[in-house]
């Protein structure tokens, strides 16, 4: 009956609006990857080496966990002696962080992470913050 068949249409869109909703989903994730990828990338400078991009990898990481990342302010000094180079492309970046928490108030966060480099593909090996 024409009823029946209106009923598979309706069906029949909606899944494929589910699809391309699911397909969007994924390409905006994949979207905000290759967005900090390159941020990582044009932060690091390039000149800076591994150390620097070490360090941007970590700080991006540690602003992810914040509750309030636009106020984070990283110490001073600039990266150098908060990055050591651990061997086998492995990285150590030590450090803190004052950002404001979920009440306005000011709060101090260290970090520790080890990273590795694989021909510019950062992987997280270890990460705390207390």
């Amino acid at each position: 009956t024409l009823f029946d068949l209106t009923a598979a249409a309706n069906a029949q869109v909606d899944a494929l609006a589910a699809d391309l909703r699911a397909q969007e989903a994924a390409q905006a994730a994949a979207d905000e990857e290759q967005r900090k990828a390159r941020a990582a990338k044009e932060n690091a400078g390039v000149d800076g080496g591994r150390e620097v991009q070490a360090w941007v990898m970590v700080r991006t990481i540690v602003e992810d966990t914040l509750v309030a990342p636009s106020t984070a302010k990283f110490q001073g000094g600039g990266w150098s002696p908060y990055v050591q180079y651990l061997g086998k492309d492995n990285y150590l970046v030590t450090g803190w962080v004052d950002s404001q928490n979920v009440f306005g108030a000011m709060l101090r966060t260290n970090f520790q992470a080890v990273v590795h480099d694989d021909n510019d593909i950062w992987t997280l090996g270890a990460f705390d913050h207390w």
